[in-house]
């Protein structure tokens, strides 16, 4: 019995913890799903999602899910497809919990609205429990609004607009209601009707309302309330609108422009000006006062109006006509002043005295080659290199008429090339005053501190301002400006021959000297260092001479060549041309050419001196050459006194001597003939 009873104490314990075992079952740990991305009401096939689920036993179970089939109260079927993977969860923890990945058949178009149903959960024995589950599709009806117009005038109707900003992906139909405004104690109504907007999905929409408000209304910040209803999605919500300020009218009248300017050339005893009055308040304004006065008796204004009325944002234009009797000489003539409603607006009448002195046109002179520049700002039409000859001319002008009897006097030129010399300027080196007549033009040479385009000009275009000024006959400053643009083509290769000189130009056939000195000089006006040679020759009298060279693009970027040729005491009479060409890679870049005479000393008689100064002054023409050249210079004086013969000092002290011998002949005969004079006169006057 007692085994019986051992046996039966057992067996309700095993059915105990089987039956415990299978109703081991989980539950859902999710009330409601919502799905918000479905698109102008129109669906996908499917849609993904995702629920979780719980173990709330404290006991290990295998379990694998099922789909199943939601409805609403309507009678609609909605069916759910779980993951494959997810749907067979199996050995499921004691109160653990995992995720299930889902899908939601839509091609049907459903209903929005609630489904309910359950998920069947089936464990290792077969057995199935039934989990229910609910699931809510909706539009995401979101949106923003805010206030765009801020400030309420009083006494007069307000246009209040508002940005509705929709949020969402769908479109929505919106119902849009007002509350009152709100001040403390004071509130006013809205006096508008409600309204019903469209909003197309992510759009933003301005909505406006005309509205009265009172001049009994109480100044101030008000906010209220904006009430939102979309009653067919259960849709129904405030949005609070801050810090709309009321306030009185402002009342506001403008003078256009501030400051009246008047262009008179100073000489005037009639002249018209025009200004305009608009009102930029928010009232219209009756009972307007205009005073037109004068700082000086000699001026006069007429044909105005003195009292006028203007409405809301109107305006009126006055064209005043005055009057001097004498010449326009002061710098303020008068005021304009408004008057209204206790306020006062006023404005200066000020002349502008006409430009009387002005650049008629520019010239631009390149290497012999000019382009004349009309218009301020053109730009010279061709483009300049590096180290040529560079002046300016300028046209000026006075453009008092002829019978104004008005000079400009003390006008002075300046000009200045911006940053063109290695990023320093390059300004006009003189400085003169000159004196214009009524109606007369003068064409004036600007002189540069460089007679050429720097050798370091970089590849770009450079201002060159020009400046006039002087002051006229009715104490007036007289100013014009211009502008020319000037184009620096430097290439990556390229050489300048800026001289070729031969001294002396004429030689002497009778001076047993006759030798002249040939000299070159050349610049790297390119971006590379460049090798080559200079070639010296006169094909008369089969005369040759190379010098090579190899010049830097920075630096010393120069180059002096020199050689000498001695007239053979065979060569004619006449004239003898010598060449100069200067090559870069054996390629001819450049090349000069010069004549020099051998004279017949019977015939052009020059004597050493004159010689000398001749080539003092082509000595002085080298001096120019540039400013930094003094090795070239020094090293061309060499040659031309010293070097091969050439010894002016010493032709010139032979030729004295002779001309000393010479002298000395002519006073032994003038000598005698003066003694044979006296004795023929004492003949005389013994035999008498």
């Amino acid at each position: 019995m007692k085994k019986l009873t051992h046996l039966f104490a057992f067996l309700i314990i095993f059915a105990t913890l089987v039956s415990a075992f299978s109703n081991a079952v989980p539950n859902f740990d999710k009330e409601s799903i919502e799905l918000s991305d479905l698109s102008n009401g129109l669906r996908t096939s499917k849609v993904n999602s995702q629920f979780k689920i719980t173990n709330l036993d404290s006991t290990n179970v295998n379990i694998a899910l099922s789909g199943l089939v939601l409805s609403n109260a309507n009678g609609e079927f909605l069916a759910i497809e779980l993951n494959g993977v997810n749907a067979q969860l199996g050995n499921f923890d004691a109160n653990g919990q995992k995720s299930v990945d889902f899908f939601i058949d839509l091609s049907n178009n459903p209903t929005y609205g609630k489904y309910n149903g359950t998920i069947i959960a089936t464990d290792s024995k077969s057995e199935q429990t039934l989990l229910p589950i609910s699931l809510d599709i909706s539009r995401n009806t979101q949106f923003d609004v805010k206030a765009i117009t801020k400030k309420i005038v009083k006494g007069k109707t307000n246009t209040i607009e508002f940005e509705f900003i929709s949020q969402s992906n769908y479109d929505t139909q919106v119902e849009i209601n007002f509350n009152n405004l709100l001040k403390t104690s004071s509130f006013f109504p809205l006096d508008v009707e409600k309204k019903i907007i469209l909003l197309n999905k992510s759009e933003v929409k301005n909505l406006s309302f005309e509205v009265f408000i009172s001049n009994d209304l109480v100044s101030g910040l008000y906010k209220y309330d904006l009430n939102v209803d979309q009653s067919e999605f259960n849709f129904n919500k405030n949005y609070q609108i801050s810090n709309i300020e009321v306030r009185e009218k402002i009342q506001e009248l403008t003078i256009i422009p501030n400051e009246i300017q008047i262009n008179i050339s100073g000489l005037e005893s009639e002249f018209d000006f025009n200004f305009t009055v608009k009102n930029t308040g928010e009232s219209n304004l009756e009972n307007i006062g205009l005073d037109i006065s004068s700082f000086d008796s000699f001026i006069e204004y007429s044909n105005f109006e003195t009292n006028f009325a203007l409405n809301e944002l109107e305006n009126k234009t006055f064209n005043i006509h005055a009057s001097s009797s004498r010449p326009i000489d002061i710098d303020l003539l008068g005021e304009i002043k408004l008057s209204f409603n206790g306020k006062v607006i006023e404005a200066d009448i000020k002349p502008i005295q006409r430009k009387m002195l002005r650049i008629d046109r520019v010239k631009v002179i390149v290497n012999d080659k000019s382009d004349r520049i009309r218009n301020s700002g053109e730009r010279y039409s061709k483009d300049i290199k590096p180290g040529q000859d560079f002046s300016v001319e300028i046209k000026v002008c006075n453009d008092y008429d002829s019978n104004s009897d008005i000079n400009i006097e003390d006008i002075a030129i300046s000009a200045i090339i911006k940053d063109i010399d290695d990023g320093s300027d390059l300004d006009d080196d003189e400085k003169s005053d000159f004196t214009l007549s009524e109606d007369e033009c003068e064409v004036r040479s600007v002189k540069f501190d460089k007679d050429h385009i720097p050798y370091d000009a970089e590849d770009k275009t450079f201002n060159m301002f020009i400046n006039i000024e002087g002051r006229d006959d009715l104490d007036y400053f007289q100013e014009d400006n211009f502008t020319v643009k000037l184009k620096v083509d430097r290439k990556n290769h390229d050489l300048l021959f800026k001289k070729f000189l031969v001294t002396p130009t004429v030689v002497q056939n009778c001076f047993d000297n006759k030798a002249i000195s040939l000299s070159a000089l050349i610049f790297n006006i390119g971006d590379n260092d460049e090798n080559g040679h200079v070639r010296f020759y006169s094909e008369q009298f089969n005369f040759e001479s190379i010098k090579d060279f190899d010049i830097d693009y920075k630096n010393d970027n120069e180059f002096s060549a020199f050689t000498n040729f001695n007239f053979p005491n065979s060569a004619s009479i006449g004239q003898y041309k010598f060449f100069a060409e200067v090559y870069r890679d054996n390629y001819i870049v450049d090349y000069k050419e010069l004549d020099i005479s051998l004279n017949d000393c019977s015939n052009n008689i020059q004597t050493d001196q004159d010689l000398y100064e001749k080539n003092l002054k082509l000595l002085n023409e080298l001096n120019g050459v540039e400013n930094n050249n003094d090795d070239f210079i020094s090293e061309y004086k060499k040659l031309l006194l010293e070097n091969q013969n050439i010894n002016l000092d010493n032709d010139l002290q032979d030729n004295l001597n002779k001309s000393e011998q010479k002298k000395q002949t002519i006073l032994l005969i003038i000598a005698i003939g003066v003694v044979l004079m006296l004795i023929f006169g004492l003949i005389l006057l013994v035999y008498i």
